[in-house]
């Protein structure tokens, strides 16, 4: 099969159908297979209507009948529901990169009408999809810094902002969990109850513009008995970017970030900085030298 070409069965098991949705019922013929000469990334039927996703110079287009609804690097189909007797596909779309996850649609499907997209949310964060009576919920996951963003759709009034769920630390994880089992993202520190206390602490006045670049970009790991995490700003990597260094031994957090155009700020100063916290310090530094 040529470079870029796929099948839709090698796309339609990552299709989700949520509960209430009969399969029987939302396909209405079998999966389509494509030729190596299609560029279709997918194609299916479904309530009566084909949905494909075209491959083109500008990146990935939706199609419902031939119709094109929408365009953009990446475009995808994820969830399938029945919504207050409605039918409707859940997809993803993504202007590319790492910075921000795809950002959710809904596309509705009615038996014999006209299919209705609804563009997709603005947000840069993963949004997971729930079906509840009547209506779908879409929720970001909350962060340190940011409140979890909520909406729900429903056939008849579209996309609604409902009350975000603020982030609230985990009083039972602290050294001890950090010890057994390092995150693999250093925002995550801050959901430690004990350990966010030290962090912000340190941090005083300044702690909400940390917290906005340490839950950016990033990963973390253990290095020599200490857990070392960096990030930076979602599309400002390289401008703006964080670290920490946590000592689960002794108990002790080390903090340092680069706001845009300003020197490293460090917490506390560096003289107090063990040496395997330096020596990270160092080499997370080295690019604006």
């Amino acid at each position: 099969m040529a470079k870029g070409k796929t099948r839709a069965t090698a796309r339609v098991p990552a299709v989700r159908y949520l509960a209430g949705a009969t399969f029987s019922l939302l396909l209405a013929t079998a999966p389509v297979f494509l030729n190596a000469a299609s560029a279709s990334e997918f194609r299916m039927t479904m309530f009566g209507h084909e949905v494909t996703i075209d491959r083109n110079d500008d990146g990935e287009t939706l199609k419902v009948d031939g119709k094109a609804l929408h365009t953009n690097i990446y475009v995808s189909v994820t969830q399938v529901a029945l919504v207050a007797g409605k039918p409707v596909v859940i997809g993803d779309s993504s202007a590319g990169g790492n910075a921000c996850a795809g950002s959710p649609f809904v596309l509705m499907l009615p038996k014999g009408g006209s299919p209705s997209f609804e563009e997709p949310l603005d947000t840069c964060m993963p949004v997971t999809a729930t079906e509840e009576e009547g209506r779908l919920v879409f929720a970001a996951q909350p962060l340190p810094g940011r409140d979890g963003e909520r909406w729900s759709w429903d056939p008849t009034g579209g996309f609604k902002t409902l009350d975000a769920v603020a982030f609230v630390p985990d009083a039972a994880k602290g050294w001890r969990e950090l010890a057994a089992a390092a995150p693999g993202h250093p925002g995550d520190l801050f959901g430690y109850a004990e350990i966010a206390k030290q962090m912000e602490g340190l941090l005083g006045r300044e702690v909400e513009d940390y917290k906005q670049i340490i839950t950016g970009v990033g990963s973390g790991q253990m290095k020599d008995g200490f857990y070392i995490g960096t990030a930076c700003q979602p599309h400002n990597c390289g401008g703006v970017e964080a670290l920490v260094a946590a000592d689960p031994g002794t108990k002790r957090v080390y903090l340092a970030w680069k706001p845009q155009d300003r020197k490293i700020i460090v917490r506390p100063e560096v003289k107090e900085w063990p040496a395997t916290a330096r020596d990270a310090l160092r080499d997370w530094a080295t690019i604006w030298k």
